[in-house]
């Protein structure tokens, strides 16, 4: 290509060129710091475990996360060690659940089939459970109370 002449494109490809993506922002590098919301050392989620006749029901509150949700596999593990009863998820309080809860759920499901159930969804993880096709597969219920009365086990 001569001077003064047209860069080519070819099948639609822009030559590379070194053009900053944000020319308002300094191209120095540094870190940022994100805050999760938390304080450091506190706990986003919460959980409690009672017992209601054969059926054990966990009480999943707060956010769950890549940090925090091996609390909530261990519980829905040892829950997985009894020999009967539904196992229930009360998400009542449960405001956040990124792809590590929903896979910690299905993995549960796997070993629990339909014992396990899921009581009393928040608006955002009905819409989230409905996306990704979870409440079509796991049983879900509006309360604690109509997840313990169900007979699917």
């Amino acid at each position: 290509m001569g001077p003064g002449a047209a860069p080519s494109r070819r099948c639609g490809v822009l030559p590379r060129a070194r053009i900053p993506l944000y020319p308002h922002v300094p191209t120095t590098s540094r870190r940022i710091a994100v805050h999760s919301g938390r304080s450091p050392g506190q706990a986003a989620l919460s959980l409690s475990t009672r017992e209601v006749g054969p059926a054990t029901v966990i009480a999943v509150a707060g956010e769950a996360d890549l940090d925090n949700v091996g609390s909530l596999g261990a519980a829905l593990d040892a829950a997985a060690r009894t020999p009967e009863g539904p196992v229930v998820l009360d998400l009542a309080e449960l405001t956040f659940a990124d792809s590590t809860t929903i896979n910690v759920v299905l993995r549960a499901y796997g070993v629990l089939g339909p014992r396990l159930r899921l009581a009393a969804l928040t608006p955002f993880l009905e819409r989230v459970l409905g996306v990704t096709g979870v409440s079509e597969v796991v049983p879900v219920f509006l309360t604690v109370a109509e997840a313990l009365e169900n007979d699917a086990v």
